[in-house]
């Protein structure tokens, strides 16, 4: 119902782009939604909201794409360095101590406005998995799985 008002306020020629309404739409309703489509077994209509958000998402996140692709196509190597950065602010809050790294961490997003990871005392440290080559006799090298990570710019 918020999309189609500010949809309505639009047609009218009004301006949405800086009213609260779309601020409130863009984070309910794009940034939070799952977009698995589980809503239209709850609506009595059957609306399906999660195909619109996920087209309404396109547009927005379509510079993340290449990002993405690479991520899926480098896996192991994204985990690795992820496993490393956990590990150095374990060592790092270890070594200095948890406040000077959250000082440090905090300095570091100031600097690169926000783009850099928050660190968190209870962020874990890297932990190892080895995935068996094979499972339950059959090969699973030709078997790809992407795994997601959302991580909040803001917490």
């Amino acid at each position: 119902m918020l999309f189609r008002e500010l949809q309505r306020r639009k047609a009218a020629g009004e301006d949405v782009e800086a009213s609260e309404l779309e601020q409130v739409f863009e984070y309910q309703g794009i940034d939070t939604c799952a977009a698995t489509g589980l809503c239209a077994d709850r609506c009595p209509v059957g609306i399906n909201t999660g195909e619109l958000v996920k087209k309404l998402r396109g547009p927005k996140y379509k510079k993340f794409r290449p990002i993405a692709k690479w991520t899926a196509d480098h896996f192991s190597a994204t985990t690795t360095v992820a496993r490393f950065g956990l590990k150095s602010g374990t060592v790092a809050s270890n070594i200095l101590g948890r406040d000077r790294v959250a000082k440090l961490a905090n300095g570091m997003r100031k600097v690169t406005k926000q783009a850099t990871p928050a660190w968190l005392p209870e962020t874990p440290g890297g932990a190892k998995f080895d995935v068996p080559e094979v499972q339950n006799g059959a090969n699973t090298s030709d078997k790809k799985v992407v795994y997601l990570l959302l991580v909040p710019a803001e917490i």
